[in-house]
């Protein structure tokens, strides 16, 4: 992928991680809000998030901006899987990590007085 392109992906990317956050933070407020109340009925999800945001003043507005960064935001990932790198790791780091390599014999002890001074 060329520098202009990656360049693009990652404000993409920023642009949508930002709109996609403030969807999820209006969603915790709703949570919030219905377990402070205990009333179940308070809580809301994404459609929910989406109609208080319409509701607003210029809420077509936002609305419209909000709908441009999930599409951003779907952009970036579609890139993401399109084009991302995952460097997986050789089997014997694998191995060593979980504990599975092949395990390096304890250097033997010295026999004889076991505390030497505690005497």
């Amino acid at each position: 992928m060329k520098q202009r392109q990656r360049r693009l992906i990652a404000a993409l990317a920023r642009f949508g991680f930002v709109v996609r956050s403030a969807v999820f933070t209006t969603i915790g407020v709703f949570l919030l809000y219905a377990a402070l109340d205990a009333n179940s009925r308070e809580a809301k999800g994404l459609a929910g998030a989406l109609q208080v945001i319409q509701q607003q003043s210029y809420g077509s507005v936002l609305l419209g901006i909000t709908a441009a960064g999930l599409f951003a935001f779907g952009i970036y990932e579609l890139a993401e899987g399109a084009f991302g790198r995952i460097t997986a790791p050789s089997v014997r780091q694998a191995a060593a990590k979980t504990g599975l390599g092949p395990q390096r014999a304890a250097p033997a002890r010295k026999r004889g007085r076991m505390r030497q001074g505690l005497r």
